[in-house]
C-alpha cells in the first residue's frame, strides 16, 4: 500500500500530518527570528540590552532599551523594530524589515516583563507574534503567511556576500 493510498484512505491522518508540517515550519520561522529579541551577543560575546528601532520607515535607525516594544511613541512619532544587516564586514548598514506587535501582544509582553519573566521568555514570545514589512512597503505581514514573513526577513546580499546582523553591541 502506497503513501497516498494510505493518506486517500485516512483523511484524519492526512490532516494531522498536514497540521504537523505547519506547526513545524512556524516553528522554524520563529526560531529563525528568535535571536533578534533574546539578545545578541557582540565579538566579545556580551549580550546587548538594546535593539534598533527606526521612526521613519528605515530611513535611519537609532538604539534603544530591548524593553520597549514596537510601536512606541519616539520624538512624537512612532517607532518599530529594524532589523539592521550589512552585506559583508565592511559593508554600509540598512535597515531590511521593520517589525512591530499587535496591541494584544504588545500588552502580554509588557505585562510579562513587568511580573518578572526572563528576557529570553519574553523574546520567544515576541518573535511569534512580530508582524513584519520591508521600508517602504504599507502592508505588515503576521508570521502565520509564511511565505510572505519568509521573504520579507530572509536577507540575502547579492555577489553571495555574507550578510552579517548588525546589533547596538556590534564592533
Amino acid at each position: 500500500m502506497g503513501i497516498r493510498q494510505t493518506l486517500n484512505e485516512r483523511p484524519a491522518l492526512a490532516v494531522g500530518l498536514a497540521i504537523s508540517f505547519i506547526a513545524i515550519a512556524i516553528a522554524m520561522v520563529v526560531w529563525q527570528i528568535g535571536g533578534s529579541r533574546q539578545g545578541t551577543s557582540n565579538a566579545g560575546g556580551i549580550a546587548s540590552d538594546q535593539d534598533y528601532f527606526s521612526d521613519d520607515d528605515g530611513k535611519s535607525y537609532f538604539a534603544d532599551s530591548k524593553t520597549k516594544f514596537a510601536p512606541f511613541m519616539h520624538n512624537g512619532k512612532a517607532a518599530y523594530l529594524a532589523g539592521v544587516f550589512r552585506c559583508g564586514e565592511k559593508g554600509t548598514p540598512f535597515v531590511a524589515y521593520l517589525g512591530k506587535y499587535p496591541d494584544d501582544v504588545r500588552q502580554r509582553l509588557e505585562a510579562e516583563l513587568k511580573g518578572g519573566s526572563s528576557a529570553v521568555r519574553v523574546g520567544r514570545i515576541a518573535s511569534a507574534g512580530m508582524l513584519v514589512k520591508k521600508p517602504g512597503q504599507a502592508k505588515w505581514v503576521s508570521p502565520g503567511e509564511m511565505d510572505a514573513y519568509t521573504k520579507i526577513t530572509d536577507v540575502t546580499c547579492p555577489n553571495n556576500e555574507p550578510m552579517v546582523a548588525v546589533t547596538p553591541s556590534s564592533p
